[in-house]
């Protein structure tokens, strides 16, 4: 069920969860803090989280990532939130991140993934911070999209649009709550790429870099 939030803009109702698809905000349901929805993380309270109705320990991430075969996901996102990523740090598959959503500003710190999990730390900060690091601390490794939330049988993948330098690329992200978790394969899922080195952010960019100047 779709409704319209205390920022007017819209927000998705289900039996288990409010998400609101403009930025990242506090609200409640059933009693418990919810936050950071632009990112697609439920928070609650400062040691736990939930992701599509189930509980998890923070601060790990499980995420599966595809290729899309279609725009028939469309059909059924929620809502949207524009994102601008730099890369401030990476040491192998560690990296420090800063992260604009919106009119908010994050820094994230990912480590070293086991299969399709890893830890990962994020810190809300200040947004003119945030907007100091990018143009600064990034040398000019920034990354453009907008991430369209898409719900799937209850299930919301997150489907980010890339734009700019990685113009045509188009991810679609299942983050899950466990290792084993079951999720829908709607018809335009495509090829499965985690944990595949040409689709990591950095290296998508450093390749469309390097074909731009050849």
């Amino acid at each position: 069920m779709k409704s319209v939030c205390s920022f007017g803009e819209i927000c998705v109702k289900t039996e288990r969860l409010s998400l609101c698809a403009g930025r990242p905000v506090g609200i409640k349901k059933h009693g418990l803090s919810i936050r950071d929805a632009a990112k697609g993380r439920l928070v609650v309270g400062d040691s736990a989280s939930f992701r599509n109705g189930e509980r998890r320990e923070m601060p790990l991430e499980i995420e599966r990532k595809f290729l899309t075969c279609s725009d028939a996901w469309r059909q059924n996102s929620v809502g949207s939130t524009r994102l601008r990523d730099g890369l401030i740090a990476s040491n192998g598959e560690k990296k420090v991140r800063v992260r604009i959503a919106n009119d908010q500003a994050f820094l994230t710190i990912k480590g070293t993934r086991i299969g399709i999990s890893r830890e990962e730390f994020e810190y809300q900060i200040p947004l003119a911070d945030g907007e100091h690091m990018l143009e600064s601390q990034c040398d000019g490794l920034i990354v453009t999209k907008t991430r369209h939330f898409v719900l799937e049988e209850g299930f919301t993948f997150e489907v980010d649009v890339y734009e700019g330098v990685l113009e045509g690329i188009v991810i679609a992200e299942a983050e899950l709550t466990h290792l084993e978790q079951p999720f829908p394969r709607p018809g335009w899922l495509g090829e499965e790429v985690t944990g595949q080195e040409n689709y990591r952010k950095i290296n998508m960019l450093k390749d469309r870099i390097a074909r731009s100047i050849t």
